[in-house]
């Protein structure tokens, strides 16, 4: 599968448009998935987006409030009953069970400060408020005349013609 970033965005109530190139993110699954494992499975880069969010979140938040981060990572990682996702067993929920995060901040603002900071910021997040309390995703159907494709002596489903708005 592949999907292409859209150049334009919504952000602060005007539209961005400051994205000069579309870039395309692939993902892949392990072999036992029929995959290659040339990319973050969709799961991995769903986890990979909270992160990426609540980190540039607390950046921004910090910077408003004048907090000198050094630093900042997250570990994340999440748990799946893939027998869900497979139809292998109708009453388990194709969903994370759990996801954990762990921010690792550098700073020398006092821990008061920090937890104040991390929970503005985790409240802010899109991705993770996104996943908190979903928001509808609305799907179209689009037929085209190229559905599937080999990719590497395999056929792998493609999201291409699929209206991005």
């Amino acid at each position: 599968m592949s999907g292409r970033s859209p150049r334009k965005s919504r952000r602060a109530g005007d539209e961005d448009t400051s994205r000069t190139a579309d870039f395309e993110a692939v993902p892949d699954e392990p072999p036992v998935l029929l995959g290659h494992y040339a990319g973050p499975n969709p799961g991995e880069a769903l986890l990979h987006a909270l992160a990426g969010c609540m980190i540039a979140t607390l950046v921004l938040h910090a910077a408003a409030r004048g907090i000198v981060l050094r630093g900042v990572s997250a570990e994340i990682e999440g748990d799946v009953d893939v027998r869900g996702a497979l139809g292998l067993d109708e009453t388990v929920k194709p969903e994370f069970l759990q996801i954990r995060v762990r921010l690792n901040v550098e700073t020398d603002c006092s821990d008061a400060e920090l937890a104040e900071l991390i929970d503005y910021a985790q409240e802010h997040a899109a991705v993770t408020n996104s996943l908190r309390r979903p928001v509808p995703v609305l799907l179209e159907q689009v037929r085209t005349a190229r559905v599937f494709r080999p990719l590497l002596g395999r056929v792998r489903a493609v999201c291409e013609g699929v209206a991005e708005t």
